[in-house]
């Protein structure tokens, strides 16, 4: 009985190679690149069909990856173009001669709703392109020297809001392996949200350490956190400038570089942070 099993054991471990070289074949496979060449001859006819079906499924797969890459490409680039047309246009008819004050407000009711769409364009664009993994060179990205080029810009843009703003960082620099462009649209689309979506006078708290980023602001209400990451996603005190695409991009920045990012609201306060993953894991 005991050579039985063995012997059965060792013919059934040949018979089932094929299946495992195909399962790491699979397992090899990664969106967005080309399907590698299965080699698994195996006389077996079922298994023969199997890899044939596999091979044709990852075939379909890529190529269907690579027109709605190139859709999405087209689609936006074709929608720059008229938008821009279109917003030249506008300007040269509000540098008209004669035009009432009602006329001038609709212009520029119909230009600032224009350059929405340009940045909604834009947006979904980047979007697109983030969750199709077309940002694939990663580096080490400190947190802490994107927050030193870009606040001195951002305190300037919403000055007029007198935002009090209090900075703490740690005694090492938050590093993460991130894209570099990813990284700094990521910790500005965090910063930004925290000043946009502040009252007048308000507070902004940043906190870096060696694994995160927290960045707080006062508000009145707490949000949605099952729906804030979401596609156009606006509280009740969204700002009409806001696409509602800000934190769908920061969470997928976050997702292609492996790191979390939460919500809370705390002693009435919203409370943005992002952590390493193994951190998290811990």
């Amino acid at each position: 009985m005991i050579c039985t099993s063995i012997g059965i054991r060792l013919v059934l471990k040949g018979v089932f190679r094929p299946l495992y070289r195909l399962l790491d074949w699979l397992h090899g496979i990664q969106p967005g690149k080309e399907v590698p060449v299965l080699e698994n001859s195996t006389e077996i006819r079922e298994f023969q069909q199997l890899s044939a079906a596999a091979v044709d499924m990852g075939n379909r797969s890529y190529k269907a990856y690579e027109e709605q890459k190139q859709f999405i490409e087209n689609a936006s680039h074709k929608l720059q173009t008229p938008l821009a047309i279109v917003r030249g246009k506008v300007e040269l008819l509000a540098e008209s001669e004669g035009l009432t004050e009602e006329q001038m407000k609709e212009l520029d009711d119909i230009y600032a709703t224009l350059g929405r769409a340009v940045k909604l364009n834009k947006s979904l664009l980047l979007l697109s392109r983030i969750e199709n993994g077309q940002y694939a060179e990663m580096e080490d990205v400190s947190v802490d020297e994107i927050l030193d080029n870009l606040l001195p810009d951002l305190v300037d843009i919403y000055e007029h809001k007198q935002v009090h703003l209090l900075r703490r960082q740690g005694e090492q620099p938050f590093i993460i392996r991130c894209n570099q462009s990813l990284a700094q649209i990521l910790v500005s689309n965090l910063v930004k949200n925290a000043l946009l979506h502040n009252r007048d006078g308000g507070e902004v708290q940043i906190l870096t350490t060696l694994s995160s980023l927290l960045i707080k602001n006062t508000g009145d209400a707490p949000l949605d956190a099952g729906k804030l990451f979401r596609r156009f996603y606006r509280g009740a005190d969204g700002a009409k400038e806001s696409t509602g695409l800000g934190l769908a991009i920061a969470r997928s920045i976050a997702v292609s570089a492996s790191l979390k990012l939460f919500y809370e609201w705390a002693d009435g306060m919203h409370c943005f942070r992002f952590v390493k993953e193994i951190e998290n894991s811990r």
